[in-house]
């Protein structure tokens, strides 16, 4: 007799009937017997749920923990009271491993359910904060940063109610990877930076070097990159020791990103290979989504754009795979900018539209500003100059609304070469001297080398050539470090028309001649 025959319904209603028709008591009673056989094929579990890791290795029961638990809630409504206490320690472990679970698989929002049913049953305060930490963290994946601010804020205040200082750190390191995208960045910076005092008087190195992690971030982000620096080596440094190889992967593409923005391309494009290598070989596509896109902006700031092109697709995969809809919005910018160089202005356009609504959906309000900014740029670049200035505009109350110092550097030379551009040379000169205060600021030398070049075409202009010539090779200079070879050459013809503009001396002119060439960008490279 084929048991799976024999006890087929043809139709649900059917099923659902069979089911009424079973006294209360009987039901509960057949749900027990259920779960027990389902558990004995399982093999044994621990008797509580010690933490909630997502980075920790899957169970073989997982799979089966959201029926499992159902089992146990439905055994439980009619158990006697001797035999509550079992059935309820099953049910708030299988719950909580449907929620893992739900996390592996990336069904972000069937996760965030099972998190909140953990929430309502577990007895354990400890238990209670882990769920609502890792609810707030998946929803700040989902995009619904608000929404995971408040989570992670109840979080936050749960643990520091029961004493659980590693609990409200682990909390406050969450809530600050959703608030560095908003206006309360700077609210983010002042509480870890209390939270990483508190941890050296305990010392816990690992919790320490989750939070300079972050707090690298939060300084990267706000340009003050000498500061984010240290952060991102420390946590390096203290993950190598503790053998936590995932921590380390991710500080590492940190690190590579701010290598990146300060000029030291070569060892940032090394840096993310390496990180890429360790993520694909851990299986977490989340941060291996994450490095991808910023290896992406790398080779696309280095003109190797059919490289970077794959490179971004695949990231936007990725995204897509893991339901990272933030992360999803960031690379879907970093496309369109490769889409611009490649001179595919109308997708490019489009993906920059798809990128703000993602931005706007999830308030991720600093990507949006820096979103606006390229756009701005490629509109710049094909003479649509009033529209260009307006989203400049834009960005650039953005950009100081959230305290992003870079970008508002790189928004003020882009308003000085549109003053340039419609001759207003007194006001292009304060612009880019303003620019070159910031990228000095942030150590953005690609920007720096841009900002210096301009000016120097305004001075040559001027009739100033000594001092020009003089800050072109600089600025030149700074672009070869810099590995920026689009910059490079505009700069370099720009001068070269303008000193024939002018009748310059030749031995003016020829000083770009005297630089080392960069290597040219691929083929169609439009930038």
């Amino acid at each position: 007799m084929d048991a799976e025959t024999v006890y087929l319904f043809r139709h649900g209603v059917l099923r659902d009937a069979a089911y009424q028709l079973q006294p209360p008591l009987a039901r509960a009673a057949l749900h027990a017997l259920a779960l027990e056989l389902i558990q004995a094929l399982l093999g044994d579990r621990p008797a509580v749920v010690d933490k909630l890791d997502p980075d920790a290795p899957g169970l073989p029961c997982d799979p089966y923990a959201a029926e499992l638990a159902t089992h146990a809630q439905m055994a439980l409504a009619e158990a006697p009271e001797d035999g509550r206490q079992p059935l309820h320690d099953a049910l708030v472990w299988y719950t909580a491993r449907a929620a893992l679970h739900a996390e592996y698989t990336y069904e972000r929002r069937l996760a965030v359910v099972l998190y909140q049913q953990l929430e309502s049953v577990a007895g354990d305060p400890a238990l209670r904060v882990a769920a609502l930490i890792r609810r707030g963290a998946v929803l700040g994946y989902l995009g619904a940063l608000a929404e995971a601010a408040g989570v992670l804020e109840s979080a936050r205040e749960l643990a520091r109610q029961t004493g659980r200082l590693e609990q409200r750190v682990a909390a406050e390191v969450q809530l600050a990877d959703v608030l560095r995208s908003t206006e309360r960045a700077r609210e983010a910076e002042t509480m870890l930076l209390q939270a990483r005092q508190e941890l050296q008087q305990t010392g816990d190195r690992r919790r320490e070097a989750s939070v300079c992690n972050n707090l690298g971030l939060l300084l990267l982000h706000s340009g003050r990159a000498p500061q984010a620096e240290p952060m991102f080596r420390f946590a390096i440094a203290v993950a190598r020791e503790l053998g936590l190889s995932v921590d380390e992967t991710r500080s590492l593409n940190n690190l590579a990103m701010l290598l990146d923005e300060i000029g030291r391309p070569a060892e940032a494009e090394e840096i993310y290979r390496q990180a890429l290598a360790r993520a694909r070989s851990a299986g977490v596509k989340r941060t291996e989504a994450m490095i991808l896109g910023n290896l992406g902006i790398r080779l696309t700031e280095a003109g190797r754009t059919a490289e970077a092109h794959e490179v971004q697709l695949q990231a936007l995969a990725r995204m897509r795979e893991v339901g990272d809809r933030r992360g999803e919005g960031i690379v879907l910018g970093g496309l369109a900018t490769v889409l611009w160089d490649l001179q595919r202005y109308d997708e490019a356009e489009a993906t920059y539209r798809q990128a703000l609504e993602v931005h706007r959906e999830t308030g991720n309000r600093r990507s949006e500003g820096i979103a606006l900014t390229n756009w701005a740029s490629l509109l710049q670049e094909i003479d649509r100059l009033e529209q260009a200035q307006e989203l400049f505009l834009k960005a650039l109350a953005i950009h100081r609304q959230v305290g992003n110092r870079r970008s508002e550097g790189v928004v003020e030379s882009n308003l000085a070469f549109l003053a340039r551009q419609h001759g207003q040379r007194d006001s292009a000169l304060e612009g880019f001297r303003r620019a070159l205060a910031i990228h000095r600021e942030v150590g953005n030398r690609r920007s720096e080398g841009v900002a210096l070049g301009n000016l120097a075409l305004l001075e040559l202009a001027g009739g100033s050539q000594g001092v020009a010539a003089g800050m072109m090779s600089t600025a030149l200079g700074l672009l070869r470090q810099s590995d920026a070879p689009r910059q490079h050459r505009q700069l370099t013809e720009d001068w070269v028309n303008e000193c024939a503009r002018l009748g310059t001396p030749q031995a003016v002119t020829a000083l770009v001649s005297q630089q080392p060439d960069l290597p040219q960008p691929d083929p169609g490279y439009g930038r």
